[in-house]
């Protein structure tokens, strides 16, 4: 078995490693982050016992930017159906950022 590291593959790697470690200082160079970084708080952390639109009210008030009900195949997750919580969701102006379904395939 041959270990040596012949001159030529050895400069070529050199060469390549001195080229790479200066790209990225001109590649990589991102401006100003000036968006905003929306939060939001899944459904069934809110605990209270309170309808639909006041728990949605509440999450609004307490500066979320939007909610995650939980969907599973077969089972209920939700105290209202998917159209209710959609009226309650528009009705409050609170976006529904994602649905969280269930990782079990049965």
């Amino acid at each position: 078995m041959n270990n040596c590291v012949s001159r030529r593959s050895f400069l070529a790697a050199t060469a390549t490693a001195a080229t790479l470690s200066v790209a990225p200082a001109k590649i990589a160079r991102a401006g100003q982050f000036t968006g905003k970084i929306k939060k939001a708080v899944k459904y069934g952390m809110v605990q209270d016992d309170m309808p639909i639109e006041d728990k949605l009210r509440m999450v609004k008030d307490l500066g979320y930017d939007g909610i995650e009900p939980q969907a599973s195949h077969g089972k209920r997750h939700l105290d209202v159906t998917a159209a209710e919580f959609a009226r309650a969701a528009e009705k409050v102006d609170l976006p529904i950022h994602g649905v969280i379904n269930s990782d079990d395939p049965d």
